[in-house]
């Protein structure tokens, strides 16, 4: 892991590294002795099923989040403490720093965050939003293979500003499935690497944007698995479906009071509503996936595409 690594606006710094304390910076320690117990759980399903357990602390200033089989992230401010990570290497910490640490940390701070994979063409993106599981990481990989500017893998924080809502890049990776990642790293030349997920993580060969560049997002695509012998297409969706789906896909979206969900309607709504959204039809036969990848290239060109 570089000393300072970014992913979604913010950077990680780790407590022996040289670099100083700035904001969207969150210093990482690691920690011997066992984390803090006793507090109240306030994570869903959806974490659960990861084997994650998110626990608050009395006050609500600080959260635990603890992995079943792996370490413990303790958040306090700008700080970071890692428990029982003694046995990670450097690459292995930045798995979880990277992915879920981060982005649990930016919603508890009230970003957007999307269930998303994102790529660019001209310096517009295009965000790729569905659950687990609908090949978001497959379709950007096969896009940055293509030529397109990788944007995010799994995990797009997005926020609105006066010139439109804008993507901050994540970290430069593709995690992929075993049956995903086989079609990849014989074109990048090196073997993939077992990561925490049970997926693997494949070389991005460069084509990343930067982390310091948020990219003004042009287009937003909800996957949706297609029908058997049906053809990849893209059909436009109402603002108020649209919403809808965008709600059901907020990363880390059990999180937050009566407040909270108030405000991720506002925001998905008028995400739906400015950007406005479209439905892709994609076939879950991978040896169709350089046809999904034209069919959004067409769509990012602004080409009608049924």
């Amino acid at each position: 892991m570089e000393p300072s690594p970014a992913s979604c606006g913010l950077r990680f710094r780790l407590a022996d590294a040289p670099g100083d304390e700035t904001p969207g910076t969150l210093t990482v320690h690691r920690a011997a002795g066992e984390p803090p117990t006793g507090w109240p759980e306030v994570a869903g399903r959806e974490a659960a099923a990861r084997g994650l357990t998110v626990s608050a602390s009395p006050a609500g200033d600080r959260y635990l989040m603890c992995w079943d089989d792996g370490p413990s992230f303790l958040l306090s401010g700008s700080q970071v403490t890692v428990h029982g990570a003694a046995d990670l290497t450097a690459d292995e910490l930045s798995w979880y720093l990277l992915g879920p640490v981060a982005a649990f940390w930016l919603r508890w701070q009230g970003r957007f965050l999307l269930h998303a994979g994102a790529v660019a063409f001209s310096g517009r993106a295009v965000a790729l939003a569905a659950p687990s599981g609908r090949g978001k990481s497959t379709l950007v990989a096969a896009l940055v293979g293509r030529g397109a500017l990788g944007v995010a893998d799994d995990l797009a924080h997005l926020e609105t500003g006066a010139d439109g809502w804008r993507v901050h890049p994540a970290a430069p990776r593709h995690l992929l499935w075993p049956d995903a990642a086989d079609r990849f790293t014989p074109a990048a030349g090196v073997g993939a690497a077992d990561c925490r997920w049970d997926k693997l993580a494949v070389p991005t060969a460069g084509r990343w944007a930067p982390a310091d560049r948020p990219l003004p997002l042009a287009h937003l695509l909800l996957l949706r698995p297609a029908p058997p012998g049906a053809a990849p297409a893209v059909t436009p969706l109402s603002a108020g479906v649209a919403a809808a789906r965008l709600l059901a896909n907020l990363h880390a979206g059990w999180y937050g009071d009566a407040a909270v969900r108030a405000r991720d309607l506002a925001r998905t709504a008028e995400l739906a509503e400015s950007v406005g959204a479209a439905e892709l039809v994609v076939p879950r036969d991978l040896d169709r996936l350089d046809e999904v990848a034209a069919v959004v290239e067409r769509h990012a060109a602004g080409e009608a595409v049924r």
